[in-house]
């Protein structure tokens, strides 16, 4: 999370960014600081509403399109995972993720394996061999990436994924928060 001032800086080499065509790294350097795509798409907005020369720039028109398609795009959608218990029964996983495509507001369930997870891990950490030494799969939890059709089926769909024995832990992946309230 950012704090009021690196908000405020982040805005100012933004705005700089632009008027040197050069916001594309500004942009990366802002995604890379954990500002939302839709916040970003927020502060585009008002930096143009504040400044209303920003919109004769081409870079500034390019981006804010970008960002707005963003928006429509991924705006409503949302991701859960689900982790399951390390002893979890493969049978009763796969009935579970049976009565979980049924479900309405879930548009896929897509099952990782432990070997999956771990070649992803291996991926992901291969610059660092401490963390590669000691791993196997037998380590890594298998898990459930579900695809919901909007946001407002998370809390349900959460819920159903927590009291379900077979779940160890519940992750909602908010990526396309629309508003900036937590910087």
């Amino acid at each position: 999370m950012m704090n009021k001032i690196q908000f405020t800086v982040l805005a100012i080499l933004l705005i700089v960014g632009i008027l040197s065509n050069q916001s594309t790294t500004y942009l990366l350097k802002a995604q890379d600081s954990g500002l939302q795509p839709l916040c970003a798409y927020n502060m585009y907005q008002r930096a143009g509403m504040l400044w209303p020369p920003l919109h004769l720039n081409s870079e500034f028109k390019k981006r804010i399109t970008e960002f707005k398609l963003f928006k429509d795009v991924y705006g409503s959608s949302a991701e859960i995972t689900a982790y399951f218990k390390l002893d979890a029964p493969e049978q009763d996983i796969r009935s579970f993720i049976m009565q979980l495509e049924d479900t309405p507001g879930i548009s896929s369930v897509r099952y990782v394996r432990r070997d999956e997870a771990l070649e992803s891990y291996k991926q992901l950490h291969n610059d660092d061999p401490l963390l590669l030494e000691n791993i196997s799969s037998e380590a890594i939890p298998e898990s459930l990436e579900i695809e919901l059709d909007k946001r407002s089926f998370a809390e349900s769909i959460g819920e159903i994924l927590k009291n379900n024995s077979l779940v160890e832990e519940v992750l909602f992946k908010d990526y396309y928060k629309s508003d900036c309230s937590d910087i």
